[in-house]
């Protein structure tokens, strides 16, 4: 995990914040990370000037509060490796912006970020940090649990898969897990009834395929002696069958590429990824290879 030097934790002062500071706390030990910035992005609250200097005292200093309460949350959670350099960033603005901004700045190699399982909570922040981001995010849900013994990696056999990987087995072995599961969801296509077989004889035909593309795959990694056991599963809709195998396996961890495949350069993320992020009930790693959209973020930051 030695490429996880410089990690950002994203912070919301409420009750999500220990499991996300807690994970920090794990990569931090893993990768002996050099620097963790802890953020809080407070409201903008866009009091005019004038009244600013003529009520001073209109309103407590709020990022004095919310720094006191970031350090206190931090001193009580997080148990980080000793070397890790503790940075406490409170600004104002919006979240999504100061997110990037600071990524943008201190060359942030892992983004870590809590994510709402209530419905009724606005749960975009995760997804469009995914999405926009030039580094690895960690994405954990307020009710995932601390203990990490099962990984899944979903894999197309894109260029990523490889990276994902190595990412995957990197935290296996610190974490002593034994071994992890490559999942492979491949589709029959539409006409397939042209050809006289049946769905499930084609898709029998279809795996072949994937069996050999998972050896080449597996060929050009270093497991690390971490046992990497293959699933193969035929569905139309990957991110549901995704969601299927954590449950049915009892899965802690899912680590998938930021893009597969498709290479749609409308979207800033892999259409399953995101699918599979909106429903995390587990932690869920996205690994992008650091600095890619750089350029796009610096348009988007106006830079």
């Amino acid at each position: 995990m030695q490429r996880y030097k410089q990690l950002l934790v994203v912070l919301n002062l409420d009750d999500q914040d220990r499991i996300t500071i807690e994970y920090a706390a794990k990569v931090s030990r893993m990768a002996q990370s050099e620097e963790v910035y802890f953020l809080y992005v407070a409201d903008d609250l866009d009091i005019p000037e004038f009244l600013r200097k003529e009520y001073p005292d209109l309103l407590p200093p709020v990022n004095e509060f919310a720094r006191a309460q970031v350090k206190e949350l931090v001193a009580k959670y997080f148990d980080g490796h000793p070397c890790s350099r503790k940075i406490y960033e409170i600004v104002e603005g919006l979240p999504l912006t100061e997110v990037l901004r600071l990524t943008r700045r201190k060359q942030i190699d892992l983004v870590l970020t809590g994510q709402s399982i209530d419905q009724q909570v606005n749960v975009m922040l995760p997804v469009k940090v995914a999405r926009k981001a030039p580094c690895s995010v960690l994405i954990v849900p307020e009710a995932a649990g601390s203990q990490i013994k099962n990984i899944l990696v979903p894999v197309d056999f894109s260029e990523i898969s490889a990276d994902v990987i190595d990412v995957a087995t990197a935290l296996a072995s610190d974490l002593e897990v034994p071994g992890i599961s490559l999942l492979h969801v491949y589709r029959v296509p539409a006409g397939y009834y042209k050809t006289g077989k049946t769905y499930e004889v084609f898709g029998e035909i279809l795996k072949k395929h994937p069996q050999n593309h998972y050896q080449e795959l597996i060929d050009r990694c270093d497991l690390r002696g971490v046992t990497a056991a293959p699933l193969f599963r035929l569905h139309h809709d990957p991110a549901k069958m995704i969601n299927k195998v954590v449950y049915e396996q009892g899965i802690d961890l899912v680590v998938i590429g930021a893009r597969g495949r498709s290479n749609d350069a409308a979207a800033l993320l892999g259409g399953v990824t995101e699918q599979v992020i909106r429903s995390a009930r587990i932690p869920l790693m996205v690994v992008k290879k650091k600095g890619e959209r750089l350029r796009l973020l610096d348009a988007l930051l106006e830079l």
